[in-house]
């Protein structure tokens, strides 16, 4: 993990796993959007529509098969809700998310559900602040 809170991903591009640094990023993406259902998530979700790419890992955290795309459905600082049109059946992804300034990030996301979702498949999970 590098003095920033960033551990070495998968590729050149570190992993963002700082707690703050997390929060200030999500915040910048999603402005004052409110998210308008039922909510039991500790941290506010907003809804948020984004292409995402996303690396299914396996539990040494090592890339398996391809990357794939993906759409945000919501995020929080917390985590996220995907749509993808493959099912998710890994415990860990890399979610990279480009900014509207440009700037990619890479966030690691514990899996805690994937479900059939009209035709696609939706993959909600937390975001990994520590590891």
């Amino acid at each position: 993990m590098s003095a920033h809170g960033q551990a070495e991903g998968t590729s050149n591009q570190s992993i963002l796993t700082n707690a703050e640094e997390l929060s200030a990023f999500v915040a910048s993406l999603v402005g004052n959007a409110d998210y308008s259902g039922r909510e039991k998530r500790i941290s506010q979700r907003h809804p948020f529509s984004a292409e995402v790419t996303i690396q299914q890992l396996d539990s040494n955290r090592q890339p398996v098969g391809e990357a794939i795309a993906a759409v945000t459905r919501d995020i929080s600082t917390g985590g996220a809700s995907l749509i993808s049109p493959t099912f998710v059946s890994a415990a860990f992804l890399i979610v990279e998310i480009a900014h509207p300034t440009g700037t990619k990030k890479r966030l690691l996301m514990e899996v805690s559900r994937s479900r059939p979702f009209r035709k696609y498949f939706e993959t909600g999970g937390k975001f990994v602040t520590e590891l």
